[in-house]
């Protein structure tokens, strides 16, 4: 199972796969390596999260 998070705007390399760097909780961090960039029809460019949670921030994103 995995997670989305919609990015506000087209990434410069949807290609690459990225590392990012999300806060799920006070006190919860993650890093999560090779996440990939993909476009959903309808949706916009969204990030697949290994992990699911109903709400996240995202902190870092290496593109």
């Amino acid at each position: 199972m995995h997670g989305y998070y919609l990015l506000p705007k087209k990434p410069n390399n949807p290609l690459k796969l990225s590392t990012v760097i999300i806060k799920a909780g006070p006190k919860e961090y993650y890093e999560a390596k090779g996440v990939v960039i993909n476009y959903e029809p309808g949706i916009g460019w969204v990030l697949i999260l290994p992990i699911i949670r109903d709400e996240i921030e995202l902190l870092y994103l290496d593109q």
